[in-house]
């Protein structure tokens, strides 16, 4: 019969092969699907109580597990930086979210600015007051008097997440006139 049917039996052959490994393939990723369950990877970003899987890492600063990180809404998706990252300095803060790693804790921030400002128009107040609609905690503050320009301050802000940056300069933007935004930086 293997002589008259030579190729009715490479067919069938092949065909058995065939099957075998397409079973064995849907095996694997069964497999897969199970392990990825239930194992929770360590290297699971959190961003805004969120888990995310579907982010990627800055190619420039490459943050490293356990390292303190902060996360970019890109069109692309979410981008994970170090908060040291130098490609952050150029970022629009509106788009910035907390992040950590798996198992770590939420991500502390700190907000500098310094802004100089008309006394006769705003006052220390006026900046506690944006603090506190954002639940902004103050942790210095240093002032300069000078006479020809007015008062500059120096603020450093404690944020649970850096978007509330953000928040904060916009409302800022109502007192314009009389307010000058000298610096800021995130960290």
């Amino acid at each position: 019969m293997r002589d008259a049917y030579p190729d009715l039996m490479k067919n069938a052959v092949e065909k058995t092969v065939i099957k075998d490994v397409s079973q064995q393939k849907e095996e694997l990723k069964v497999q897969l699907q199970a392990q990825q369950q239930n194992t929770a990877s360590p290297l699971a970003v959190i961003v805004d109580n969120d888990k995310h899987l579907h982010c990627f890492f800055c190619p420039e600063c490459h943050p490293a597990p356990h390292e303190r990180i902060i996360a970019k809404s890109t069109k692309d998706g979410i981008k994970i930086h170090a908060v040291s990252c130098k490609a952050l300095k150029t970022i629009s803060l509106d788009s910035l979210l907390e992040a950590h790693w798996q198992g770590d804790e939420a991500s502390q921030y700190r907000f500098s600015m310094k802004v100089k400002f008309n006394p006769r128009e705003l006052t220390i107040v006026d900046f506690l007051q944006s603090f506190a609609q954002f639940n902004i905690q103050l942790l210095e503050m240093s002032i300069k008097n000078t006479e020809l320009t007015g008062v500059e301050v120096d603020f450093s802000l404690h944020l649970d997440n850096p978007a509330k940056a953000s928040f904060l300069l916009k409302d800022l933007k109502k007192f314009s006139t009389s307010l000058e935004i000298l610096r800021k930086q995130l960290s």
